[in-house]
């Protein structure tokens, strides 16, 4: 995760960042955020776990694309 903040550009932000994660015919705009060593998926988050029925313990994938703030997810 730390590539993301070197192809940022630039560290991030408190508040943390938007990006779009991909999900096959539907995209999501959410709020990545850091803090201390881990990232975190907020604001947005809730919109992809209800589409797609994620419960507790279920594992996602997700891609960054370097040349935007971009996710693709398996």
């Amino acid at each position: 995760m730390e590539n993301i903040e070197k192809n940022m550009g630039f560290p991030m932000p408190r508040n943390g960042v938007q990006v779009k994660i991909l999900d096959n015919d539907k995209s999501y705009w959410v709020n990545l955020n850091k803090h201390k060593s881990t990232y975190h998926i907020g604001s947005g988050w809730k919109k992809i776990r209800d589409d797609r029925g994620l419960k507790t313990g279920d594992i996602i994938q997700l891609y960054w694309k370097s040349t935007k703030f971009l996710f693709s997810m398996w």
